[in-house]
């Protein structure tokens, strides 16, 4: 124990070292650093320290300590039963107590020798009131006058131990697990009668698609075969269920679906050997099909001063090799109606002579460059050794008729026309489907003349629907269900009514959609809505989520979390500008300014730090006391500004006196320090002449500067 001339010079040493502990211990020896931190706190609240301590106060009085041995006397002797019926004191100090005062029942009793006898009425009261009880035992026990175990021996020596304790209703009876495992066969037998449903259908769909017999199995179908029917009954059942059936794993499935939608790539020779078969009076021979298959004719396509593609063949057949041929013709093409020109087989490259299914043996050149808009050469006729040999007429035709020439230049600059025009096209529609899917905003397309809706996969992935085309009353109503879940859901059902009526409505809307935000445009395509309409779905939740903070940040004080000036002054202006109340209603607008007393020397005495925390503990206390509908701000500094919203004359001043009280009652705890705070408050009311916001600040600022000079914590209006 230190002496109080110890206590005050560690103390005034610790001060004096600013307030650090181990050169305070280094220097005096002594004493620990706990102790040493609580005799500055005990200085720090009464500007000096105890004489002397005074000893430890006994955490009983000896009005509980009589009454929990009278308990424990009274009730069984049971030190349990008296701590749960008290709340006190703990095991050990009880039986310190009961040992204190019965010293004699430190003594063991051996056998049944001193233990209370109960009357059997009593013992048959307890047993039928803890069996069929509403309650706990405990409180059963408590009522009788005994402690639990007794109640619970009652019952074994009575019923028996395997009788139970309580008779309530036990919802394991037999009744309701007979009944649950009858529900639990019944779900069984609704999975099997579901099984062989999808069999029968399956088997019905193999008779008639596949024509297979009705006893077929299914197992021994091919992959190919076994999409069919998926694709033919997914529709009815799930895709999951109908691959389990068959057999047939997740990839085969979609690698055939992808292969069927290809198509036949002999689908050309099929038709070719069909004509033949039909052209021969329908009569079947390998040789005489061989024989017609080689009689053939090849038209080469210059698409290309150095490059030639194949247009077209008879019979219709299909090339091995690559078709587009790097060459350039070695003759220049006539001007004029005779543009003929044969070329000898030595003329005709070895990758083009190499890539034909047949011997070349008559060669012509005709040029189309003066028909047709796309033709910007002509085309190279390529006939086999048969056909030359036994037609040898053909060349002097083509190249001395003059009438058939003139036929063949447009006709065939007419085909190259379309062919150019159909590859543009299916290049166009491809590279506009690579940018609609590519694209990461959703687009949604609806058509007025078609009743689908095309949909890319960021929007197909919002609206929970498949991209592609999608019916359009499906697509309306996944539309609906999914403006359903957004926070805003009224707002956007409002917006989105003027649809319903206007088919050229353009509108820009924001769907508040869980944890996203989606900027929605959507407006009638090619400037009318009889043409279609177009959806834009654009993600802005990071830029939504950058405006919420930078919007936060310009009308808020970093530090208090309050209004800052700005904000004061806008919410402010709109409030004066409304027009005032009668005075004889006693309702008016009241502007409150307060400033903290003395903070220059709570940032000199404690650091700026602890300044910054007395700041926020009261724009705390102060928004604490405010009703919802002031506005109370930071306006620099130490001070701070309220707008109390249509207030009287008393309801102002007793809100002031509120601010005043509250920052006063209690001291600013940063850490470990204690700090006292208290504010002036200036108050002034929007009446008479000073109606404008400017002049109502200046008289709370006046009254502010009144009642720092008046003393320092107090209100002044």
């Amino acid at each position: 124990m230190y002496s109080y001339e110890d206590r005050i010079r560690a103390v005034e040493l610790f001060i004096k070292l600013g307030m650090r502990v181990r050169p305070t211990i280094r220097q005096l020896g002594y004493p620990t650093k706990n102790s040493l931190k609580g005799w500055y706190r005990e200085y720090q609240q009464r500007q000096d320290l105890p004489k002397s301590y005074a000893g430890r106060e006994p955490k009983f009085s000896q009005a509980q300590k009589a009454a929990a041995l009278e308990h424990y006397l009274t009730h069984d002797r049971c030190i349990a039963a008296t701590m749960r019926a008290l709340g006190y004191p703990g095991r050990g100090t009880l039986t310190k107590w009961i040992r204190e005062a019965i010293p004699e029942a430190r003594k063991a009793i051996v056998g049944s020798v001193g233990q209370r006898r109960y009357p059997e009425s009593l013992k048959q009261t307890g047993v039928v009131e803890l069996c069929t009880r509403q309650e706990s035992a405990q409180a059963v026990a408590d009522k009788i006058g005994v402690c639990r175990p007794t109640l619970y021996n009652w019952k074994n020596q009575l019923l028996g131990r395997e009788a139970p304790a309580s008779m309530k209703h036990n919802d394991q009876s037999p009744q309701a697990r007979e009944r649950d495992e009858l529900e639990r066969q019944v779900e069984i037998l609704r999975r099997e009668v579901r099984q062989l449903r999808i069999e029968q259908d399956l088997l019905n769909k193999a008779n008639e698609l596949l024509k297979k017999g009705l006893g077929v199995d299914l197992q021994l179908l091919s992959n190919r075969e076994k999409t069919l029917l998926i694709d033919a009954l997914k529709e009815n059942y799930g895709l999951p269920e109908l691959l389990a059936q068959l057999g047939l794993a997740r990839s085969s499935y979609f690698y055939h679906r992808a292969r069927a939608a290809i198509g036949d790539k002999y689908v050309r020779v099929r038709q070719s050997i069909t004509e033949i078969f039909e052209s021969n009076h329908r009569c079947y021979g390998y040789r005489r099909l061989q024989a017609s298959q080689c009689r053939m004719a090849v038209a080469l396509w210059q698409r290309a001063p150095d490059e030639v593609v194949p247009l077209c063949s008879v019979p219709t057949i299909a090339l091995t090799h690559t078709p587009v041929w790097r060459w350039r013709l070695p003759v220049s093409p006539k001007t004029g109606t005779h543009a003929v020109q044969r070329l000898s087989r030595k003329e005709l490259p070895s990758l083009v002579t190499a890539g034909l299914p047949f011997s070349p043996g008559l060669a012509l050149y005709v040029d189309c460059s003066a028909f047709g808009r796309m033709a910007g050469g002509g085309f190279v006729l390529i006939w086999d050794e048969a056909t030359a040999l036994s037609d040898g007429s053909a060349d002097a035709d083509l190249v001395g008729g003059e009438a058939t020439v003139q036929w063949l230049r447009p006709v065939y600059a007419q085909l190259v026309d379309a062919r150019q025009w159909e590859e543009q096209n299916a290049e166009s529609a491809a590279q506009f489907h690579h940018v609609f899917d590519s694209v990461p905003q959703g687009i949604v397309v609806l058509s007025a003349r078609h009743p689908q809706a095309q949909i890319n996969a960021a929007a197909a992935t919002l609206l929970g629907l498949s991209a592609g085309w999608v019916p359009a009353d499906v697509l309306a109503q996944a539309m609906r269900a999914t403006r359903a879940r957004c926070d805003n859901a009224a707002e956007l059902e409002q917006a989105y009514a003027p649809l319903q009526s206007d088919l050229d409505a353009e509108l820009l809307t924001r769907w508040f959609l869980d944890d996203c935000v989606w900027r929605v445009d959507t407006h009638p395509m090619l400037q009318s809505g009889h043409k279609g309409r177009v959806w834009l779905f654009h993600d802005i939740t990071p830029q939504f989520r950058l405006e919420r903070i930078l919007r936060m940040e310009a009308n808020h004080d970093p530090l208090t979390g309050l209004f800052n000036r700005r904000a004061f002054f806008d919410r402010a202006q709109v409030a004066f500008q409304q027009p005032s109340c009668d005075s004889n209603d006693e309702q008016h607008l009241a502007l409150v300014m307060l400033d903290i007393d003395h903070f220059k020397r709570v940032n000199d005495h404690y650091g700026h730090p602890a300044g910054d925390e007395v700041l926020k503990e009261v724009a705390h206390r102060a928004k604490s006391v405010l009703r919802d509908g002031d506005v109370l701000a930071r306006y620099g500094g130490e001070e701070f500004i309220v707008l109390l919203n249509v207030a009287s004359k008393n309801v102002a001043r007793a809100a002031a006196e509120r601010l005043r009280t509250v920052v006063e009652a209690q001291p600013v705890r940063v850490g470990q320090l204690t700090i006292g705070v208290s504010i002036s408050v200036g108050l002034a009311l929007r009446e008479g002449e000073s109606k404008t916001l400017m002049r109502t600040i200046e008289r709370a600022d006046a009254n502010l500067y009144r009642a720092k000079q008046e003393g320092r914590n107090r209100v002044v209006d």
